[in-house]
């Protein structure tokens, strides 16, 4: 993917702010007072930032709907998992500081139905597979097929 300058303005500030959120908070952890010479704080070892995001899946365009109930079930499943695949990837390029995603995919039209859900961490989408379904898998985002349908993801697993 080719960086506009405008990306790289945004790169540049985000990592400013990562470099001065952990310098806030290496601050807090020196539970150093105004004026006392100790040094004795506590250190940081990690911080990580997540991001936690939920969207509705885009219904089939009408143009697209020329087949059976089937094929247009099918037609839903690939727009959804190629969505949600294009959309990690632009949420990890356009936040550099974000170390996870908590993603919630809701089916169009339903408020409850959840049909994928899972945390990416940065470090998963190294992670290759031949498939738009594999990756997501393997990147931790989980789903249930039942033929050309979205099962829902019970709120145990969500």
């Amino acid at each position: 993917m080719k960086v506009r300058p405008a990306d790289d303005i945004a790169i540049a500030t985000c990592m400013w702010t990562k470099r001065n959120a952990r310098q806030s908070i290496e601050k807090v952890l020196e539970r150093q007072s105004r004026g006392e010479a100790r040094k004795d704080g506590l250190k940081l070892i990690s911080a990580r930032t997540r991001l936690d995001i939920t969207w509705a899946a885009r219904a089939v365009h009408p143009w697209d709907q020329h087949g059976s109930r089937e094929q247009t079930g099918a037609q839903f499943v690939r727009q959804a998992l190629k969505d949600a695949e294009f959309t990690i990837m632009r949420l990890f390029n356009s936040l550099p500081d974000i170390d996870e995603i908590t993603v919630t995919v809701l089916e169009s039209g339903w408020d409850d139905k959840i049909i994928m859900a899972g945390t990416v961490h940065r470090a998963s989408l190294n992670e290759t597979a031949a498939s738009v379904k594999m990756r997501l898998m393997s990147w931790g985002i989980r789903f249930t097929l039942a033929g050309s349908y979205f099962e829902p993801v019970s709120n145990q697993q969500a």
